[in-house]
């Protein structure tokens, strides 16, 4: 391999050490590469245009939305973060029992941050966004397994640390490794290692499952019913509108096409020239047209700055086809609305 490399002949007395840190860099390139590289190809043929939707370049701009996708940023944040911590514990183990070095010359890449006080703040970092993410996604398992995992962890570094500050000897084995309170037959480097290969592995894992299940809030509100795996589906097929007061969004007597949430902003409904309902963010409009099969039963007109999301007749098809719960919960809110329409006027009803 040293020869593949190009490498010339050892001239100094850490010439091998030098060529072995050089070997090792390069297998880790080798290793992500082949590993971002494989990522690539999955996004290419999971992404690929054939099986999604187009693309909406507005973006989706409701507030519960922004936190989404504010959630999944950190997301990111945390797992690149995490994966990289965990690479350094990765070279440091290999320059132990691979390359044979001790002390100062098996400290990482980043040898000048083997220190107890970055080791403690980092795992606190992670414990702390490991927290708020799974508070945020409640539903992902593997979040609250990170946690957990975060916090005994969080444990060690914090017996760790409070030693440190008492002895100010840097390097103690703290509780688990050789030499600790519990003192299984491992370096303190091996127990790190492990303790970050358990962190990752659930993280991963976590980032994944997300993905499968990401869907917009909005449409989690106006259909309570559908599973995850549907509310996922239909995501897709959102698209951002935005609108100024005066704006009609949906006119009386033309055909049914699209499905509305409103996500700020308000909008008024009129039958006519009499304004029967006030509708604001979390509620929703156009249902009774796709589902009876008819022309608008009255104008939809914005009375505020407001932004909506927006299926199409196939793509509100496509969502309660699988789902009796929510026709039905439809069909209940479609009786309402077409009594307060056909009711003598007696002031818009406000939401």
């Amino acid at each position: 391999m040293l020869q593949l490399l190009g490498l010339p002949e050892s001239a100094s007395a850490h010439a091998g050490e030098i060529d072995r840190i050089v070997l090792s860099v390069h297998w880790l390139m080798a290793i992500l590469f082949v590993g971002w590289g494989a990522f690539f190809i999955y996004t290419l043929v999971r992404f690929r245009a054939g099986a999604n939707p187009k693309a909406d370049y507005h973006g989706v701009k409701g507030h519960a939305s922004t936190w989404v996708e504010a959630g999944v940023a950190l997301f990111e944040v945390v797992l690149i973060s995490q994966l990289g911590h965990f690479v350094e514990h990765l070279v440091q183990v290999y320059q132990i029992h691979v390359l044979g070095l001790t002390g100062p010359a098996a400290r990482g890449i980043f040898g000048q941050l083997d220190i107890e006080w970055v080791h403690f703040g980092f795992n606190t970092y992670l414990l702390i966004a490991f927290l708020l993410l799974a508070l945020k996604f409640r539903r992902n398992p593997w979040l609250w397994v990170s946690v957990v995992v975060a916090a005994v962890h969080e444990i060690e570094h914090l017996y760790i640390m409070t030693n440190f500050l008492r002895t100010g000897t840097p390097g103690l084995p703290g509780l688990l490794a050789r030499g600790g309170v519990i003192h299984i037959p491992l370096s303190r480097a091996d127990v790190h290692f492990l303790y970050n290969l358990v962190e990752s592995i659930p993280m991963m894992l976590a980032f994944v499952w997300q993905l499968r299940v990401a869907y917009d809030e909005w449409l989690a509100k106006a259909f309570p019913r559908l599973s995850q795996q549907e509310l996922a589906t239909a995501t897709k097929h959102l698209q951002a509108v935005s609108v100024i007061p005066g704006d009609v969004v949906v006119r009386e007597g033309e055909p049914a096409d699209r499905f509305y949430i409103i996500t700020k902003g308000r909008v008024e409904v009129l039958r006519g020239d009499r304004t029967v309902a006030f509708l604001g963010p979390g509620e929703y409009f156009g249902e009774i047209g796709l589902l009876g099969g008819e022309p608008r039963s009255a104008t939809v007109r914005a009375i505020e700055p407001s932004e909506l999301l927006a299926l199409d007749r196939g793509a509100f098809a496509s969502v309660i086809a699988n789902s009796a719960e929510t026709v039905e919960d439809l069909q209940q809110i479609v009786a309402q609305r077409v009594a307060s329409l056909t009711a003598e006027p007696s002031g818009p009803t406000r939401s």
